[in-house]
């Protein structure tokens, strides 16, 4: 739970627990501390009963573990006299083909198909296993009985989109989510907003969020305030992220015709455009306003590699070609390649000294000898001084795009994580809805 970001259901505890089982407990809080969480822990006991001896062990632990004091203190919630049903015996369960029996049929797969996703079936499984309280249970009859007051309402219901909340909050929570995740959660947060301001499926939609609530355990999310952190999680999503559909005509990609022209009249542009795809992984992913100043630096750095590329690299290697087809056989192929594992252009399969005694005094003076990743030499290669020197402007200007992207996904990241609540109950709300 506290690695979930305190999004996971509660954890139930028995007080009667065996003496081995503490003393495996403290034993294991001895190795080396883990990342420190500043996180509230939340457990959960009998009503009206103090914790008991495991829930103290327990807790002691957590705070060994998180390098706490030990006057910390944690919140220990009690259950509410809901009328819950207590949990099936697991032989029960088995005999009734809610757990995994190979002499009774499913009774998950009765109840939902079985191409539907994991966290589904799972949710009806701990419903059939621990039974929702009587308030609970009945939000969810309601709920079906506005599904079945009017066969149109089947039909104007969206698609809600199924996802994992701890692996939602996790991204979020360490500020490492990317701009898929950021799609996701506005799939999330607008079908929730749709389907609590539809006036057909507002009964309907406010039964689910009660259900969400007690499946979360953050029962202070009312309808207004989730409505209006939608609506601003929607807007700055909107105004950071590119969509997955728009990529391929993001704003950065475009490239001016006479760069177009420019490109596919020379010789060897295929490795050109390979070598600038490599290189621009940032691409697509935030909105050109978001980072303005390191995508124009990229710009004028691709504008100088295209330049050098067209007017010295592909010339020096058309002249080498065309003077070494009288050779052997055995001499290798003068080839202009990009090398993927040092992230360079350059042309390969002739040496410098070579080089020099074909090429004319004038361009023998623009070569210069390439280098791998660690600095070494390739003597087997050739490269111009002026494309070596916009290529490494060029991919330099790639690395602080990059991280200024890294950066507003960040803010965003954090943007969403200040409205925490909402998302994880809109997250359960649309797996529980479909």
């Amino acid at each position: 739970r506290l690695a979930a970001g305190g999004c996971s259901p509660p954890l139930y505890l028995h007080n009667k627990i065996k003496k081995n089982v503490i003393e495996s407990l403290q034993q294991q809080t001895e190795h080396a501390h883990r990342n420190r969480v500043y996180l509230a822990g939340s457990v959960r006991s009998p009503a009206n009963e103090k914790p008991g001896t495991f829930l103290r062990a327990i807790l002691d632990a957590i705070r060994v573990d998180m390098s706490l004091s030990a006057s910390e203190s944690f919140t220990i919630l009690s259950e509410k006299s809901t009328e819950r049903p207590r949990p099936l015996y697991l032989t029960t369960a088995r005999q009734i083909g809610i757990l995994k029996n190979d002499a009774v049929p499913s009774l998950v797969d009765a109840i939902v198909t079985k191409d539907s996703e994991h966290l589904i079936r799972s949710f009806f499984q701990r419903c059939l296993l621990h039974p929702l309280p009587t308030d609970v249970a009945d939000a969810v009859a309601s709920g079906l009985k506005h599904l079945n007051q009017t066969s149109t309402l089947l039909h104007s219901l969206p698609r809600f989109p199924v996802m994992s909340t701890s692996r939602i909050a996790r991204y979020i929570l360490a500020c490492e989510a990317n701009n898929m995740v950021f799609e996701d959660i506005f799939r999330v947060f607008t079908t929730t907003a749709s389907s609590l301001r539809s006036p057909q499926l507002v009964d309907f939609s406010v039964c689910v969020l009660k259900v969400a609530r007690f499946e979360t355990g953050i029962g202070n999310v009312e309808v207004d305030p989730l409505l209006k952190a939608a609506d601003e999680v929607i807007e700055e999503i909107k105004q950071t992220i590119i969509f997955s559909d728009r990529h391929a005509e993001s704003e950065y990609c475009k490239r001016k015709g006479d760069e177009d022209s420019l490109v596919e009249d020379s010789p060897g542009w295929t490795r050109l455009l390979d070598f600038f795809s490599s290189n621009e992984q940032f691409a697509g992913k935030v909105k050109f306003e978001r980072a303005e100043k390191p995508f124009r630096l990229v710009d004028v750095a691709k504008d100088r590699v295209i330049r050098c590329f067209s007017e010295e690299l592909v010339s020096v290697w058309g002249e080498l070609v065309a003077c070494s087809r009288g050779e052997a056989k055995k001499t290798r192929k003068v080839s202009l390649e990009h090398d993927l594992i040092n992230n360079d252009l350059y042309i390969r399969g002739v040496s410098i000294e070579r080089a020099e005694k074909i090429l004319p005094p004038d361009r023998a003076s623009l070569l210069v000898v390439p280098r791998d990743r660690n600095g070494r030499l390739l003597h087997d290669s050739v490269s111009t001084r002026g494309t070596a020197e916009a290529i490494a402007d060029y991919k330099d200007a790639c690395e602080h795009a990059t991280a200024a992207v890294r950066e507003v996904l960040r803010s965003l990241s954090s943007f969403v994580g200040d409205r925490m609540p909402f998302l994880v109950n809109s997250v359960a709300f649309c797996t529980i809805a479909k």
